[in-house]
Order: structure tokens, then sequence, then C-alpha cells
């Protein structure tokens, strides 16, 4: 990102498709090299894209939730 901060990969995911798309790496396998990688900016943001039948699930479940849209 070049502001000196380390990269963190999240989601809000909403449908199973999306669970594990965008993620953190960085060296180490244990929580404590996590927290030392996080504290020296030794991480990377990553995402996994979706399939053409992750696109059409996630498109679907959007237009059902809009019904439940109040306008205020």
């Amino acid at each position: 990102m070049g502001l000196g901060a380390a990269e963190l990969g999240g989601s809000d995911a909403h449908i199973v498709d999306a669970v594990g798309r965008a993620f953190t790496e960085f060296p180490g396998k244990t929580p404590a090299a996590l927290r030392k990688a996080i504290e020296m900016g030794e991480t990377r943001a990553g995402r996994r894209r979706y399939r053409a039948v992750g696109l059409m699930r996630y498109a679907a479940w959007g237009l059902n939730h809009q019904r439940y849209v109040v306008a205020v």
C-alpha cells in the first residue's frame, strides 16, 4: 500500500462461496508469527477470484436481499 502499514486481507462474506476468498499471507504458521509479521509489516493481502457459478450465486443473493431494503 505504501503507507507503512501492514497489509491484511479480510472480508464480510455473505454467502458460503465468499468465505476464505480474502486472506493474509505471512512468513510462518503460528499466531505468534502472524503477530510478528503484522508488527514488522511483512504481510500481504490476497484474494481468490470467483468462478462464474460463484458470481451467479452472489448476484442472486444480492437481488434477493434488495427486497428487504426499506426506503426511508
